[in-house]
């Protein structure tokens, strides 16, 4: 039986359901309101200063801290429950002219207050239907608005916060980047993008290196270029300007010892690379011994210059000697060929290269880890002189003669040859 007391009972305790779940709802938007403007803030101020990577984490933890925080008075919240009377006087602060005849039926219907006799019992069922009308009546004209009293200052404080949020993402360039610090402060998101071109390498001592440090998004007007030596603790530092008319910064070095280098440009702190200087391979002896061939008598020739001038068929017999262990020593000739010298002793490289023709060469070397030397690409004549055959002429008589048949007829022959002549041969016909 659905009694005035059991009526006035539910509807307090709809209100109680109401005010608990307004509470909740509020607590929680409040909460992540909160949350949102700690990030906002933090984004603003690493937008604005570039915040260090511990610092954006320190935030971070602070966030996480806060948000633990509101979880757990959200579940103190929600395993509270709003009591009769409280909701009771909820009504009553509603409704002054009621007085306290609305708390004092949340007492009885709740146990809290127990008829002591006849005349109370009747005092107390009275109090429960007054209390079940002015329930019914403020459900239906919605006096006590709980939602709009406990739910919606979290509301509007969140729609604010996120609104601010939202305009931050919309209007900021690099934006995106921000949230992306902000939540992930090791994610290696910068607001300056920065790409460096050589990235390390091996490279000859003497060599003239030009770093290439290739900017985006937020352009600096300047970058660091950070140098330590092998061997080093501190860091020396070089500041570069940035093109004016392009995101570039270049930066010039004469390679002179290994070491390692990093380039910071605005918030971003490239990784370091490493560079390593070597001494380049280099030819530091050469001998060449031209052997002419045997028919003409022509004696051997010792010489150091890589040019080679010889007699067409000369063998030339080169030697040379690295200023560094060799892994490769060739001579590659114009037309594609190739002829390797073969190691000997003491870091020596013998090879033999028949003159046959005209054309040029370049001594190609390489250290024993396969590094090239500077002057590879030189190249060096080769001269190969043609045998030219012998010349002769008869100076005497020098023209058509007419002679009798007992006379003598004086004749005199010069010859001559490039390289010398054996003998010379009359032949004649009567």
């Amino acid at each position: 039986m659905n009694t005035p007391a059991d009526q006035a009972r539910d509807r307090l305790a709809r209100n109680a359901h109401r005010k608990d779940a307004a509470r909740r709802l509020g607590l929680a938007a409040a909460t992540l309101a909160g949350l949102l403007l700690g990030l906002l803030l933090v984004m603003l101020l690493d937008y604005g200063l570039g915040l260090p990577t511990w610092m954006r984490a320190a935030s971070g933890g602070s966030l996480l801290a806060a948000l633990g925080a509101g979880w757990r008075r959200w579940q103190t919240a929600r395993r509270r429950r709003t009591s009769l009377k409280e909701a009771a006087l909820d009504l009553e602060s509603a409704r002054p002219g009621l007085g306290c005849e609305v708390s004092t039926a949340s007492e009885y219907l709740s146990g809290g207050r127990t008829p002591g006799d006849a005349h109370e019992s009747e005092l107390a069922a009275a109090l429960s239907l007054r209390a079940a009308r002015v329930a019914s009546e403020e459900e239906q004209a919605g006096t006590v608005d709980y939602r709009r009293r406990l739910g919606l200052p979290g509301l509007l404080f969140g729609g604010g916060v996120l609104t601010g949020l939202l305009v931050f993402l919309v209007v900021a360039p690099q934006s995106g980047t921000a949230v992306r610090r902000a939540l992930a402060p090791w994610s290696g998101a910068h607001f300056t993008g920065l790409a460096v071109e050589p990235a390390g390498g091996e490279f000859p001592v003497g060599h003239r290196l030009t770093l290439t440090n290739r900017l985006s998004g937020r352009i600096p007007r300047s970058v660091e270029f950070q140098w330590r030596e092998d061997g080093q603790t501190g860091w020396r530092t070089e500041r570069v300007d940035v093109a004016s008319n392009l995101p570039v910064a270049f930066h010039a070095l004469t390679v002179s010892a290994s070491g390692t280098f990093r380039i910071r440009a605005g918030d971003h702190l490239s990784a370091e690379f490493p560079l390593v200087a070597y001494i380049p391979p280099e030819v530091s002896a050469l001998s060449v011994r031209l052997v002419p061939p045997a028919y003409s008598g022509l004696p051997e020739l010792r010489q150091s210059s890589p040019a080679l001038t010889a007699l067409r068929g000369t063998r030339a017999l080169v030697e040379l000697e690295g200023n560094v262990p060799l892994g490769r020593a060739e001579l590659a000739l114009t037309n594609g060929t190739v002829v390797a010298l073969v190691p000997a002793a003491s870091n020596l490289w013998r090879g033999e290269l028949p003159l046959f023709a005209g054309s040029s060469y370049s001594i190609v070397i390489a250290d024993s880890r396969g590094r090239p030397g500077l002057a590879n690409s030189v190249r060096h004549p080769i001269r190969a002189l043609p045998d030219l055959p012998p010349k002769v002429d008869v100076t005497e008589p020098g023209e058509d003669i007419r002679a009798d048949p007992d006379e003598l007829i004086p004749l005199k022959v010069a010859a001559s040859d490039d390289f010398g002549l054996e003998s010379i041969t009359l032949v004649y016909h009567v």
